[in-house]
């Protein structure tokens, strides 16, 4: 039990600073990403270290609520399915923008993963169980990495970098 309770601190103490932080960095990696997509320039390295920031912040974020006796176990199951999935968006982007071997396939394991999140939330939401987990910002964060994959699945990049 110990080690269930070391991983909730953790992931409390991350998901803290990512509700924090997000509404600053998430804009920042579309941003980059952006300006790699229009412009081809080559802003490798921040991106990189954006995009592994934000993918090891929402994994580890996934078990902010392990242990919480207040939440269902639907919802604590839902919460890991989405930062689960927003992390291989993440990862997946990278993959694609650079040319690593694998990345659509990569891509498209994190554009349906977090479509089906999006899904299962907007379900929730529209059978009117409010829940303190799924809140606004969660949606945003879905919703924005669905526009980020949908466009750079469409994108062919000719060069690494």
């Amino acid at each position: 039990m110990k080690n269930n309770e070391d991983i909730t601190r953790i992931g409390k103490s991350v998901n803290e600073k990512l509700l924090k932080y997000e509404k600053w960095v998430l804009p920042l990696f579309v941003i980059l990403i952006l300006i790699k997509v229009a412009f081809n320039f080559q802003i490798g390295i921040l991106t990189v270290i954006v995009a592994l920031v934000l993918g090891a912040m929402y994994f580890l974020s996934a078990f902010a609520f392990i242990n919480d006796p207040e939440i269902s176990d639907f919802d604590k199951f839902v919460i890991k399915i989405i930062h689960w999935a927003s992390s291989v968006c993440c990862v997946s982007i990278l993959f694609k923008l650079f040319n690593y071997p694998g990345g659509n396939l990569f891509l498209q394991v994190g554009l349906y993963s977090i479509a089906l999140a999006l899904l299962i939330v907007l379900f929730q939401k529209m059978r009117g169980k409010e829940s303190k987990v799924l809140s606004r910002p969660l949606i945003i964060r879905v919703i924005t990495l669905i526009a980020v994959i949908a466009v750079i699945n469409f994108i062919k990049f000719n060069n690494a970098g």
